[in-house]
């Protein structure tokens, strides 16, 4: 059992993110955790394109190369944390199912 409230938000997740996740699933009809997946992995392709494309193009391989790894690093770093929220997110709503029965 849980000593939290509804309303206490999770150390890592704040509330507004939690429930932004569980209005974004209800609007997708989608697993939240596939729709972030399969966000970050488009976002990841389109940096490595961008890379790759720049590198073609007549760019300085090792700066391209380098700041294509800072930006996949960034914002791999970030979806890490809203994955967090979505886990959060499920983690609530099971126990809200579970409170209710």
């Amino acid at each position: 059992m849980s000593t939290k409230s509804p309303d206490t938000p999770v150390w890592f997740c704040p509330r507004e993110v939690t429930e932004h996740n569980q209005q974004l699933a209800r609007i997708a009809h989608m697993d939240i955790r596939k729709l972030k997946a399969l966000k970050a992995l488009v976002v990841s392709l389109a940096i490595l394109v961008t890379a790759l494309v720049g590198i073609e193009s007549g760019g300085d391989p090792t700066t391209i190369s380098w700041l294509g790894l800072a930006g996949l690093l960034l914002v791999n770093g970030i979806e890490v944390g809203e994955l967090l929220a979505v886990l959060a997110a499920a983690r609530e709503e099971t126990t809200d199912g579970d409170s209710e029965s």
